[in-house]
């Protein structure tokens, strides 16, 4: 009985650890979203000039 109790731990830690993953992933595909935002107060060239300057930040990161 108590093999059978430790097999659900193992099957439920790795289920756990899958979804700390995927959430994992999930806020780094929101922070890439969020630095791209379009700010309706900028103008076209700003906002460009703006993302250039993030990737270039990024690139010496």
């Amino acid at each position: 009985m108590t093999t059978t109790n430790n097999h659900k731990k193992e099957k439920l830690n790795q289920v756990t650890q899958i979804k700390e993953k995927k959430d994992k992933n999930c806020r780094n595909k929101k922070k890439k979203e969020q630095t791209f935002q379009i700010e309706p107060w900028l103008d076209a060239d700003k906002q460009i000039n703006k993302i250039r300057h993030t990737n270039k930040l990024r690139r010496e990161n």
